[in-house]
């Protein structure tokens, strides 16, 4: 995540390709998938943190609060509406406290998975979705939708399970960011 330029992260990335003995292509699209993400869910970071009824978590490590919104903590989690959801775009829109559930429990099963509060960037480019990626530099479009949820919040209250099968209700927020 170091490197600040595309050009910089592309040379180190064929330098441990080179060292490491990795396949070239599928390495790179990896490499530039994480960097590309960690980069954009800064950006959109920085919008929440920006508005007033926000401020930033003081520890960069904290895997489970990266803002207090009105003194509450939540975790940003930018997504492309998911494929395997079971309902389509309209649906979760009319029910995203189901679509919130769906996300605790179905992403982040690895070592980061939390039932702490969380904040859903749904971003999905409807007539395109192969090209739902752009959206996370659209930047105009990701401020928009961020302020005017900042600004009149809607926070559910979602049942879900944490790793050890206690059910949990965290608080979440689901914004939805589509080109249709």
């Amino acid at each position: 995540y170091r490197p600040e330029t595309l050009s910089a992260l592309r040379r180190q990335t064929r330098r441990v390709v080179a060292e490491e003995g990795l396949p070239l292509n599928d390495f790179a699209a990896y490499v530039l998938r994480r960097w590309y993400n960690f980069h954009s869910h800064n950006v959109a970071l920085d919008v929440f943190v920006d508005h007033p009824r926000t401020h930033p978590e003081p520890d960069p490590f904290d895997h489970k609060v990266d803002f207090y919104l009105d003194e509450r903590g939540f975790d940003l989690k930018l997504t492309d509406f998911p494929r395997a959801y079971g309902h389509d775009l309209a649906y979760a829109r009319s029910h995203p406290d189901d679509l919130a559930r769906w996300l605790f429990e179905w992403q982040s099963r690895e070592g980061r998975y939390h039932t702490a509060n969380r904040i859903f960037l749904v971003l999905h480019d409807a007539r395109e979705p192969e090209r739902t990626w752009e959206l996370r530099r659209d930047f105009e479009r990701l401020d928009r939708r961020i302020r005017a949820f900042l600004d009149r919040p809607r926070l559910l209250r979602v049942e879900v399970q944490d790793a050890k099968g206690a059910r949990r209700w965290p608080w979440a927020g689901v914004i939805f960011c589509t080109r249709e």
